[in-house]
């Protein structure tokens, strides 16, 4: 069963980018988001955080790569043919995994853009702004919010659909299979691919709490007379 997810939520996540107006929007949104960090120079925190996370989906990917085709070439005969079809199917296990971790990755870049630039509002608030620059900025700050997750709340809802169609049939595979669920190359597969998924909602649900934090930080600071 969890041989299904994989191809299904590939195609699930091309389409969520594919579509004439949604491509559209994403790059609309992705300029946007480069043109705030290189005007309130956070460029290189973005990309050191960002750096961490491309390592962290690139070594879910290899070991998404090394687990099936271990799990097939042991499960497979000696007989070639048996073999060339362990093969092949671990080749395509790889190809859906990298689908849909290459969406994962483009949410958390934009996730970490988001989540940098209120951190540097903050950091506004604190050490320099008067209290009508403070009130500008997040009014700009919400919008730039609003644009970028309207862009890409498709895009996450796909994951989102990934994710809630997979675990159900790792579930129905662990009772099938039981202590030989290891060697299953699709449940590994399918298990590295939820984690990926739940690493970008944390990083979107790190966007809220912060934003949550925001006005009790403004009311605390003391803008003087000014």
């Amino acid at each position: 069963f969890s041989r299904l997810p994989l191809p299904a939520g590939s195609v699930l996540a091309l389409a969520s980018v594919g579509l004439k107006r949604q491509q559209a929007q994403l790059q609309e949104a992705f300029v946007l988001l480069r043109a705030v960090s290189l005007e309130r120079g956070y460029v290189e925190c973005h990309a050191r955080r960002v750096r961490w996370d491309m390592t962290a989906f690139v070594l879910i990917w290899l070991c998404t790569v090394v687990g099936a085709v271990s799990c097939e070439l042991s499960a497979a005969n000696s007989a070639f043919g048996s073999a060339y079809f362990g093969v092949s199917s671990s080749l395509m296990l790889s190809l859906f995994s990298a689908v849909i971790l290459s969406l994962c990755y483009a949410m958390a870049h934009a996730c970490r853009s988001l989540s940098v630039m209120i951190d540097e509002f903050c950091c506004d608030v604190v050490n320099k702004k008067r209290p009508r620059e403070v009130a500008h900025l997040w009014n700009l700050t919400q919008a730039v919010l609003r644009k970028a997750s309207t862009s890409v709340e498709t895009c996450v809802l796909a994951l989102c659909a990934v994710m809630a169609f997979t675990v159900p049939m790792l579930l129905m595979d662990v009772s099938l299979w039981g202590a030989r669920i290891a060697s299953n190359p699709s449940f590994v597969a399918g298990l590295l691919i939820v984690c990926g998924i739940l690493y970008v909602l944390v990083v979107a649900a790190t966007i809220s709490e912060k934003c949550a934090r925001v006005p009790s930080l403004v009311n605390a600071v003391s803008f003087g007379s000014g």
